[in-house]
């Protein structure tokens, strides 16, 4: 729009300016007398009148935009003979009286100027700077005796243009910016903002890692947004809303199944363990218990603290989750040893102490079918070393201290505290009271000092776990 606008100013203007410039060489040829040039060519500035026409063709000029300067002369055959000049500042002036040769560069036009014709149309030179105008001035014959020329510098045309073109261009960068500023303003309103939105709420909808809160609450916040700028960014909206609320919905789904595959799972490992543990369906109070009992523990220990760099929500839920298959191994030791109410023999405890090694090769065949061991692998660790005392005198294979894993000297020391205050076979049961007396005495030698303490941190809940259990000895 700039290049066309200046391009039209530019032609106006030159056509403008063309019009001037035959309309000044008309009156100056006017006010010259054509019989008294050769009283000019004779005397020159001394001629009657000589001063007076220069005047008049300076007032002219002066009242005049686009033509620099004026002059009269005679077309000679060696060049022009100059018998008038005036220009404005900056004009190129000849002295006057003088002959100036011919111009190649208006060979074309040279001949008329001989044989004294009228020519009509604007002249340029070479590098087309200068615009030039002619008109004859002629005697009381009629006949040509000299003629008036105009000169239109360009340049002056041309500062005027790049004016022109610099306010154009203001203008024009004005409405440009203009449009810029409300175009992103709408953009920011109809487009970036509710991208943003969105954008905000996918994320803090994904970072709600699954929690059912988290996520009914984001689904929430989502809705609240209300876009509403009928295009597609609302289309998006709609749809991650409608999706989000789905999958609100399916996580929901989902954990119902899980908890209720969980449940399902829970009944059946601690109904198995109870018959591998008596070898009696009805028997289950002891794996009921022990995993009561390390709730508590793994609990006391995250109230206290201690060992918090491992004991995430996860863990304390596969840990607690695999606390019935600590006995697993039993399922190997003959029945005559696992019912014996009597004291065991020597040969018969060394027996009996294989059900360690046979849990864990249980549980390691069970990982490898399901090609998966989660909880599993604590269910082995458990099996495996929950006999494994703090001092490293347990068995099957003699660690110690924290070589032992924190869910097998947590599963230890439960399974302790309900050997001590439960009726079984041949021992008589201690209270409670009793019952954390020894576990204090084999605190640092038998168990985990820090289970200990966590364990007496929660007394309370382990007397829950009594009241609803078979016994009632405090």
């Amino acid at each position: 729009m700039i290049w066309i606008s200046i391009t039209f100013y530019y032609e106006d203007c030159k056509e403008e300016y063309s019009d001037e410039a035959f309309a000044i060489v008309e009156s100056a040829a006017s006010i010259l007398d054509g019989d008294e040039i050769y009283e000019y060519v004779k005397w020159g500035d001394k001629a009657k009148g000589y001063h007076d026409v220069e005047n008049q063709m300076n007032m002219l000029l002066n009242n005049t935009q686009g033509v620099v300067k004026l002059s009269f002369f005679i077309p000679e055959q060696n060049g022009y003979l100059y018998l008038f000049q005036v220009g404005k500042e900056g004009a190129n002036l000849s002295d006057n009286g003088i002959i100036i040769p011919y111009y190649d560069e208006f060979s074309k036009y040279n001949d008329y100027f001989k044989n004294k014709e009228v020519i009509d149309e604007v002249m340029f030179n070479s590098d087309k700077s200068v615009m030039f105008a002619s008109y004859p001035v002629r005697n009381s014959n009629g006949e040509i005796v000299c003629y008036a020329i105009s000169d239109v510098y360009m340049s002056f045309l041309s500062e005027y243009a790049r004016d022109y073109l610099i306010k154009i261009f203001l203008c024009f960068s004005g409405f440009v910016v203009m449009i810029m500023v409300f175009g992103f303003t709408q953009a920011g309103y109809e487009l970036v903002i509710p991208i943003n939105c969105i954008n905000k709420a996918a994320c803090e909808f994904l970072d709600s890692h699954g929690d059912q809160n988290a996520l009914d609450e984001n689904v929430r916040k989502t809705r609240s947004i209300g876009i509403c700028t009928g295009d597609e960014v609302e289309q998006l909206y709609r749809t991650i809303c409608q999706m989000e609320s789905e999958m609100a919905e399916y996580v929901r789904d989902l954990r119902h199944f899980a908890n209720t595959t969980r449940k399902t799972q829970t009944g059946l490992i601690i109904t198995l363990a109870g018959i591998v543990e008596s070898r009696n369906i009805n028997s289950t109070a002891h794996v009921h218990n022990t995993a009561a009992y390390v709730r508590i523990i793994l609990n006391g220990l995250k109230k206290k603290g201690y060992y918090s760099e491992k004991l995430s929500d996860e863990y304390m839920e596969e840990v607690e989750m695999s606390a019935p298959l600590h006995d697993i191994g039993k399922i190997q030791i003959s029945d005559s040893i696992i019912n014996k109410q009597d004291e065991l023999t020597n040969e018969e405890e060394e027996i009996y102490k294989l059900h360690t090694v046979y849990g864990r090769r249980i549980m390691e065949k069970a990982i490898t079918i399901v090609n998966d061991d989660t909880y599993l692998k604590e269910a082995r660790n458990m099996a495996a070393y929950h006999h494994e005392r703090w001092d490293g005198k347990g068995f099957p294979e003699g660690l110690h201290g924290e070589v032992i894993p924190l869910s097998a000297r947590v599963m230890g020391l439960a399974n302790e505290l309900d050997e001590l205050i439960a009726p079984r076979g041949f021992k008589i049961s201690c209270t409670l009271d009793e019952a954390i007396e020894i576990i204090k005495s084999e605190s640092g030698k038998k168990f985990d000092p820090k289970c200990v303490d966590a364990l007496l941190e929660c007394i309370s809940d382990v007397k829950t776990v009594i009241n609803n259990s078979n016994f009632r000895r405090y």
